[in-house]
């Protein structure tokens, strides 16, 4: 009878050790949770550790409006072809035909403040962008601007304000949309883990309400992974925003050391898709390689990464004041010369040519339509 009672005895204490292990193993689990979180959302603000590395994904975009919105307007603009909305009912049916407008970026990164952002658009057209500590030019098919920096940004050609879409990228699909700017002061409200699947709250700290966030936890990497993010999502409902991010396919990259989602993409409330970012790759650059990479193009030379030039217009703000000038399909120049005093260099000289066919231009009609004034008054 003793014996009976011992053994009920050790299945007493046995299973009321393990029924209170359960909190406080939760209470661990939900810690560990919190740490990766707020260490994410703490790196997540500052520019990503990234030297000499270029970086490839592509952007994608899906529906403008959601689907439900679309044909509400639709109805709303029957028999009104120049009705405002027209037009987004018009992009609408276009990505329906054709697919989503989709364009790739590679981003050559030597450290915040230090890039090239190379946009591949649609048919041979691109744009590219180079900031650099002390200077910064862009490049398209047909324009070539140069800055110098010493002198400020010129008015509508802040390019520096383009490390935002390098930004969003790495907010994306390196923390998963844990990110909140870095002027914001993130808190994680609630953490819970359910074996290998959690939810948290967090409040990003910059005013905006609160992110509802789901994922899984990896216990050998002893990291969660994002899966969803609901930023605002009772609002985008009835706004009609892609305010729902959905991140897929985690992997680790050896050249970054991270780990990258590999797709992440915002949704409207009905689930239709908004857009999308998808990362394609990533190699490491030599330094000496990256300097090509970054030489400013001269007018009668090439682009490292574009080849010859075709522009026939440059907007040179290297010196204090601008210099604006072009060449025709023919070779000749067209383009004015604004604010001519300061700089050096073959911009500059050409520049001056420019202003002196302008003047002989102006000249040649002022005196063209005063001698038919004077033929009509005979």
């Amino acid at each position: 009878m003793s014996s009976l009672w011992g053994l009920i005895f050790r299945i007493w204490m046995g299973t009321t050790i393990v029924l209170c292990s359960f909190p406080a193993q939760a209470s661990e689990d939900e810690a560990a949770l919190t740490r990766w979180l707020e260490g994410e959302l703490h790196e997540s603000r500052e520019f990503p550790q990234l030297t000499n590395i270029a970086i490839q994904f592509r952007y994608e975009m899906h529906w403008p409006k959601s689907p439900g919105e679309i044909e509400r307007l639709r109805r709303a603009t029957q028999g009104l072809p120049q009705h405002p909305d027209r037009m987004m009912v018009d992009l609408a049916d276009r990505r329906l035909r054709e697919g989503p407008m989709s364009y790739e970026i590679t981003a050559h990164v030597r450290g915040e403040g230090h890039w090239r952002i190379s946009r591949d658009l649609s048919g041979d057209t691109y744009r590219d962008v180079v900031v650099a500590p002390d200077y910064a030019w862009s490049l398209t098919p047909n324009q070539l601007t140069l800055i110098h920096q010493e002198h400020g940004w010129p008015e509508n050609q802040r390019l520096d304000t383009l490390e935002s879409e390098l930004v969003n990228a790495f907010a994306y699909l390196f923390y998963g949309g844990l990110h909140a700017g870095p002027d914001a002061s993130p808190r994680v409200l609630s953490a819970d883990r359910d074996g290998l699947s959690w939810h948290a709250r967090i409040d990003p700290g910059d005013g905006r309400p609160v992110w509802r966030v789901a994922g899984r936890w990896d216990v050998d990497a002893g990291r969660g992974f994002v899966t969803e993010v609901e930023y605002n999502f009772q609002q985008a409902a009835e706004q009609d925003l892609g305010s729902l991010l959905v991140v897929s396919d985690w992997d680790y990259v050896d050249t970054i050391d991270r780990y990258i989602a590999r797709r992440a993409e915002f949704r409207y409330a009905d689930g239709s898709l908004h857009r999308a970012y998808v990362w394609l790759g990533a190699e490491r650059e030599e330094p000496e390689r990256f300097e090509s990479v970054f030489r400013m193009p001269r007018d009668d030379g090439d682009d490292f990464i574009r080849g010859p030039l075709t522009v026939t217009s440059v907007a040179d703000y290297r010196s204090a004041r601008a210099v604006l000038f072009g060449h025709g399909p023919d070779g000749r120049t067209q383009a004015v010369l604004r604010e001519p005093e300061g700089g050096t260099g073959s911009w500059k000289s050409k520049g001056w040519f420019a202003a002196g066919a302008v003047l002989t231009a102006l000249v040649a009609l002022r005196v063209r339509k005063s001698q038919q004034l004077r033929a009509r008054t005979r």
